[in-house]
């Protein structure tokens, strides 16, 4: 794969309406800053040198909302590519330079999903999580659903 083409769809995606939908600002600064500092390890690697002092925790919480997010949402065609260009850009700096399991777990977890792979372990934890953010959403209930309700069974006795 092209690295080159790889970073210009990432940056297109980012910087494309496409994304306002899907990639909240905060997190889209986070993945922009995500990719540069990925491309400056890249350019150290080329130099045959060693990274120092990775700092691994902008790309850790992208890997995590990206998680979440194809967890939480129908995923279109456009965050699909997006979520497989990024994870194998993730993945190959996780190789070469980080090397953890866990972050390489997260990344598989996010290809099966996008690529609707899942077990069935995976998708009944989805639910459970589902099934909370449902009940934590119906257990807020403003009084105006309760006095709607009211007057709601008032019209419907009669």
């Amino acid at each position: 794969m092209d690295i080159e083409n790889l970073f210009k769809r990432l940056d297109e995606y980012l910087n494309s309406i496409l994304s306002i939908y899907t990639i909240n600002s905060l997190y889209k600064q986070r993945f922009l800053e995500s990719i540069k500092l990925i491309k400056c390890h890249i350019d150290i690697l080329d130099q045959e040198k060693q990274v120092e002092n990775v700092e691994s925790t902008i790309i850790l919480s992208n890997i995590i909302y990206l998680k979440i997010l194809v967890t939480e949402i129908q995923v279109d065609e456009p965050l699909k590519q997006f979520c497989s260009d990024y994870c194998f850009l993730v993945q190959n700096w996780n190789n070469n330079i980080l090397q953890n399991d866990k972050l390489t777990n997260e990344i598989d977890f996010i290809i099966r999903k996008i690529n609707n792979n899942i077990t069935i372990f995976e998708t009944r934890d989805i639910l459970k999580h589902l099934t909370l953010k449902l009940e934590k959403q119906l257990e807020w209930r403003p009084p105006s659903f309760e006095l709607s309700n009211h007057y709601y069974s008032l019209f419907k006795e009669k």
